[in-house]
Formats: C-alpha cells, sequence, structure tokens
C-alpha cells in the first residue's frame, strides 16, 4: 500500500467570470522512503500539487490519502502537525526570531510531546551544519543556504513522514544547491522518511531522485524511474523535458561566487557535512588556485611541508571516508533479525547463498542473510543485526578477507568461515549442508 496518494483529484479556480482548470482528475502513488520528483512546465499543476497533498488547498474532487485514509478523516490540522512537513522556496522562516527560535516555534505551534525541546532544536541544527554561534544570530544574518538549512531542520522537529519540497534550491547558487540536496538525500536514505520534489532542474531530478512523475495539461502523463524515463522518454512531454535537458548541457557553465562570508577562497576547505571540497570552475575571477602533485595546505591549497598537515589531512581523509556511511542505505537482512543462525556474504555470492537461507527457513530453520553491497565503509546498522544471532558464519570464495575485515571491525563478535577457493561459486546444497551442520554445534 502506497503511503501518500492523490486520487483522481481536480482543482480549479475562478477568474474574471471564466473557470482555469489546473488539475484535471490526476493520480499519484508515492511508496514510503521514496525520494519522488514531479516535474512539468510551468503552469502545469506542480505547486497546486504539493500544497493538495499538504493539505494547504482541498482538491475540488477527488481525494488525498494517507496510509489508506482519507486525510478528512484523519482531521487537516492533525495530519499537517504530525505527518507532513513542507520546505519552501522562500524559507518561510519567522525574521523576528533567531534560527533556534523558529525551531523551537515549530514545535510549540504543533503541541510536540517531546521532551527537552530545546536540546532537541540544537541537536537538529547542528545535524544541518548550523554552528552554536549561527543558532542565535538574527535568521537575516544567515546566508540563503543556511536560511534554508533551517527551514529543513524546522521541519523534522515534529518527526514527519513526508516532506513536501516547493522549489526548495531554485533561489540558491549551484555549490549552495548541491549541499541542500546531499542533505535532503542523507534525511531520506538515513531515516526513511518520503521526501516528494517540485521543481524546474532536470540536474536536481538526477542528483537525488529515483522516481519522477511527468505533470502537463493538468494529468500526470508518464511516471517511472528518473533513469528508465530519462533514457527511453514515452510521452510528448517527457520527450520535451529530456530535449530540454539535453539542451542545458550545452549552456555556458554558471561562474561560481563566493559565500558571503568568506572574503578569499579557500580552495581546500570541506564542507562540514560530506568533508567534500568545493569545485572551481576554471577561469573564475577571485577562485584561481594551485594544483599539482605536491601536498597541499589544509586550506589554502599552496604546497606544504608541514608534518602536522600531513597528518591532519591523512585523518580528514579517512574520516571523509567513513562519513559516506550516512550517505549509503542501512544495512539490510533477509529473513527476521534475531536467530541462531546469520550468513554473511559480499560481492557476487548473493543468489546462492539467498537460495540456501530461503530454503532453511522454509524448513522451519532461524537463519537469516546479511549480503553485503558496501564494504568501506561498512554500512550503519551491522552492530545491531549481528547482535541479534547466535552465530555468525562469514561465506567467501577466497580464503576469508571479509571475515578477517569483520573480526577488525567488529571484535565483540564471534566468526565461524565457509571458504572456498577452486574457481567454482558455491551450491546451494553444499551452503545447506555447512549451515545445518553449524546449527548442531
Amino acid at each position: 500500500m502506497a503511503e501518500l496518494e492523490l486520487k483522481e483529484v481536480s482543482y480549479f479556480y475562478e477568474s474574471g467570470g471564466k473557470r482555469i482548470d489546473i488539475l484535471d482528475k490526476a493520480s499519484y502513488s508515492f511508496e514510503k522512503g521514496t525520494l519522488y520528483t514531479i516535474v512539468g512546465p510551468s503552469g502545469s499543476g506542480k505547486t497546486t500539487t504539493l500544497t493538495l497533498a499538504g493539505a494547504l488547498e482541498e482538491p475540488k474532487s477527488g481525494c488525498v490519502c494517507f496510509e489508506g485514509k482519507d486525510i478528512r478523516e484523519i482531521g487537516y490540522t492533525r495530519y499537517r502537525n504530525s505527518k507532513i512537513g513542507i520546505v519552501f522556496q522562500a524559507y518561510n522562516l519567522l525574521p523576528y526570531l533567531t534560527p533556534l527560535e523558529n525551531v523551537l516555534a515549530a514545535m510549540e505551534i504543533t503541541s510536540n510531546p517531546i521532551k527537552n525541546k530545546k536540546e532537541r532544536a540544537r541537536e537538529l541544527l547542528t545535524r544541518m551544519g548550523i554552528t552554536e554561534d549561527q543558532m542565535n544570530r538574527n535568521i537575516n544574518k544567515l546566508s540563503g543556504g543556511e536560511q534554508q538549512r533551517v527551514a529543513i531542520a524546522r521541519v523534522l522537529a515534529n518527526d514527519p513522514e513526508i516532506i513536501l519540497c516547493d522549489e526548495a534550491t531554485s533561489a540558491l547558487d549551484p555549490m549552495t544547491t548541491e549541499s541542500i540536496l546531499s542533505l535532503l538525500q542523507t534525511i531520506n536514505r538515513t531515516q526513511n522518511i518520503t521526501i516528494v520534489v517540485i521543481t524546474h532542474e532536470m540536474k536536481v531530478i538526477q542528483q537525488i531522485c529515483n522516481r519522477v512523475a511527468v505533470l502537463d495539461e493538468g494529468r500526470i502523463q508518464e511516471t517511472g524511474p528518473v533513469s528508465e524515463v530519462f533514457s527511453h522518454p514515452q510521452t510528448r512531454a517527457a520527450k520535451r523535458l529530456v530535449l530540454a535537458r539535453m539542451q542545458d548541457a550545452d549552456a555556458p557553465c554558471v561562474k561560481l561566487e563566493l559565500p558571503e562570508d568568506e572574503k578569499t577562497f579557500l580552495p581546500y576547505k570541506r564542507d562540514g557535512l560530506r568533508l567534500a571540497r568545493r569545485w572551481a570552475f576554471p577561469g573564475t575571477p577571485g577562485l584561481e588556485h594551485r594544483i599539482g602533485g605536491l601536498e597541499k595546505d589544509i586550506l589554502k591549497g599552496s604546497p606544504s611541508h608541514n608534518p602536522q598537515n600531513h597528518q591532519r589531512m591523512v585523518e580528514l581523509r579517512a574520516e571523509k571516508v567513513a562519513r559516506v556511511a550516512d550517505f549509503i542505505p542501512e544495512q539490510e537482512v533477509l529473513g527476521d533479525r534475531e536467530g541462531d543462525l546469520l550468513v554473511v556474504g559480499w560481492g557476487g555470492t548473493r543468489g546462492h547463498l539467498e537460495s540456501a537461507v530461503k530454503e532453511m527457513r522454509a524448513a522451519g530453520k532461524k537463519v537469516s542473510l546479511c549480503h553485503f553491497n558496501y564494504i568501506n565503509p561498512l554500512p550503519h546498522g551491522v552492530y545491531e543485526i549481528f547482535s541479534g544471532f547466535r552465530k555468525i558464519v562469514v561465506c567467501e570464495l577466497n580464503e576469508g578477507q571479509f571475515a578477517n575485515y569483520m573480526r577488525m571491525s567488529f571484535p565483540q563478535f564471534g566468526y565461524e568461515q565457509f571458504n572456498k577457493v577452486q574457481g567454482l561459486p558455491f551450491t546451494k546444497e553444499e551452503l545447506v549442508d555447512k549451515f545445518n551442520e553449524l546449527l548442531e554445534k
């Protein structure tokens, strides 16, 4: 069942005695945890769709459903306060309050039962990259990107299940847009919050979204995975959008400007979220910097022979890799999250391991599979998964490299091994025999 559905919604308004139709029996379905985008030309009804989904307006016909229930039955106020968060293009922050007070105000208005609200607000702002000093400044003293981060923190304050973004990056420069998009993607992946993005920017769609709906003439013309719709558009509306994207790709590069709080370009300065450096287009006045093979100063980018600088650079690189875990999906389990035996694998062994585990589970055995797609860094959630099982066996088509890596990463657990180095894959039969042998020990 879809988390959010718009079922044959129609919307119109009257102007000068004439009826202007915006949506005509449009239907959408948003699955839990999806990062979805609705695209279309100006006037196609994208923002109207968002206002209906967010219960800011009522459809003239049709209905909006959350988890199968009409939101009129849930109650508009309850739905807006506890289910939905909206990030607006213009931030919509209260100008006479500080960032901290803006987030606290959102909790107070909705009578959020969370204890230690001030601590919760500080935590959210910190996660969004807002410093302690910035939390207590006048909101107008922050840059556009910083204000949008505050707006996202305010939305998260009431633990929404869905976030709606109405052109959330269209007023921002390319560098700030990149950081806000990464932030939304992280929220979606780490918290499994459904995010619906309304945008004109094709780059936004390609960078963070996994599903797209093309809206034109008040109706959904085409839906599907972003890669599929962009590579094989089926409708005239989708083909027009793809053509526009190709034309945009040939346009001149936008020249980046320094952030308001930075007087001199520091090419090796890293952002606080991903520890990634910024890109400067060649030839941009004021953004010139030295390139080459010598190690550079941690901020200025000039050659450095300082031993402390070298150590800090090595530490930063390691930390940057570790932070990748915040941008990849949490580790998943096939089967229950606790039991007698957890089968661990990686790479191309998945098919055989999965077949063996499914056969054993069908026979009533408490066996689950934890197959890794990401190794360095390991995804979040591994410790919690491993804690739920009496035994762990690592199956590899080598002499046990991943098992040793697991011992180094999580030494508190014991690991059985099943290794095969014959130039042949595992067979389901030998895996089942091995797993039964381990269960009988």
